[in-house]
């Protein structure tokens, strides 16, 4: 074999690993991308779920499992209207309480 088709097959070779690198370095970067998007969502459901128990802790008791608060059934009619869910910030915003 030739030196100069040795040069060629690397240098074929040297494309197919570039192209190959950059493929994955694009689906890094999109799975980086969702990745941070989930960890923001755990993060809200996270908050949503303190939230919850820390409004409804004052109202829950193992003798009565029934929650009849004025604000959790306002909690509960925002989200029976956004079936979809909401962040909790949103939930604060719509019942009218401080989402800081």
């Amino acid at each position: 074999m030739h030196l100069a088709a040795i040069l060629g097959l690397i240098a074929e070779r040297e494309t197919s690993a570039g192209q190959a690198a950059d493929r994955l370095r694009e689906q890094i970067t999109a799975l980086t991308a969702e990745l941070g998007r989930l960890d923001s969502e755990l993060a809200d459901l996270a908050t949503t779920h303190t939230t919850l128990r820390d409004l409804a802790a004052d109202q829950f008791t193992d003798e009565d499992p029934t929650i009849a608060s004025t604000p959790y059934q306002q909690i509960l009619a925002v989200l029976a209207a956004q079936p979809t869910g909401m962040r909790a910030k949103d939930i604060c915003l719509a019942v009218g309480v401080d989402p800081a």
